[in-house]
């Protein structure tokens, strides 16, 4: 079993054919070695052993229940951010009674990381889970599943226009590595796997009941489009944000340029005001919201 705890990630890998049978354990916060260096040399030396496809599980201190994953960078990364340097942590200013029983939105879910870590956090709160990559929706269902009913997983992608989308970033180069969206319409029929339907800000209010505690945003670049007035106007998106009560965002300017200013300019049009930065990601609080009935 695997630990993320105490500031320390313990790797045991056992593959008879690769001969793994020793425990990896390097401190991620102290010392010499810093937890993205950590999560690199671990992740290094399990790809060059051929592993990198095996699944694991990992227990952490912040989650109910033991958290599946396998040795790829992605999901070294998710893991890393979220459990060790707890990127989505809940605000200084708030205490998680206030928030509990508020609907939370994770946009972007990924392999369930962000949903799991809040929701351990906030047991009466109900979640709506989105992610358009079919690659992550084995990981991410089995790592909601022990939730129950508290996180519902829908296999879309955000946008504020209905139909299919392309799963793609062609400004990014495609690389695959952080393509995992990009709003440019795909209206074959019949398209390849990286296109999902769109769920969109209308459809998530009506899944939340129009009020909700957290928007969580983590779409690699396509926030941009989604919150850009100059291309949307004043229209779905900003009457979700206008519902949200905190707006977690991480924008990806590497990957598609001016996402920041997009999102905090969508967020200061709707009442949010910055109120933290969880080192790349920025906590908006909606300074309307006690008005909202």
């Amino acid at each position: 079993m695997a630990e993320i705890a105490s500031g320390v990630l313990r790797l045991p890998i056992y593959d008879s054919e690769a001969k793994l049978d020793k425990l990896w354990s390097l401190p991620l916060f102290a010392g010499s070695i810093g937890i993205k260096q950590a999560a690199q040399l671990i992740y290094e030396r399990v790809t060059s052993a051929g592993v990198s496809d095996k699944e694991f599980t990992i227990e952490s201190r912040h989650l109910k229940y033991p958290f599946t994953l396998t040795a790829s960078r992605g999901d070294f990364g998710v893991a890393r951010q979220t459990l060790a340097a707890e990127l989505w942590r809940l605000p200084q200013n708030i205490e998680a009674g206030e928030l509990n029983g508020e609907s939370v939105v994770i946009v972007g879910a990924n392999i369930g990381a962000a949903a799991v870590y809040l929701a351990s956090k906030l047991d009466l709160s109900r979640f709506t889970a989105i992610e358009p990559n079919r690659r992550n929706l084995g990981k991410l269902r089995r790592n909601t599943d022990s939730y129950g009913d508290q996180i519902e997983v829908f296999v879309r992608a955000f946008g504020t226009r209905p139909g299919f989308q392309r799963l793609a970033n062609p400004e990014a180069g495609d690389s695959g590595r952080h393509a995992s969206y990009r709003y440019e319409r795909w209206d074959t029929e019949q398209g390849p796997l990286n296109t999902a339907l769109v769920m969109t800000p209308t459809a998530i209010l009506n899944q939340t009941r129009s009020r909700i505690g957290i928007l969580h945003v983590d779409i690699g670049g396509a926030e941009k489009e989604v919150f850009d007035d100059s291309k949307t106007g004043h229209g779905e998106a900003d009457l979700l944000l206008e519902s949200t009560r905190y707006f977690y965002v991480r924008p990806r300017d590497r990957y598609v340029k001016g996402a920041t200013k997009a999102v905090s300019e969508a967020a200061h049009r709707t009442g949010h005001k910055l109120i933290e930065r969880h080192g790349p990601v920025l906590v908006f609080e909606n300074t309307n919201f006690a008005n909202l009935q």
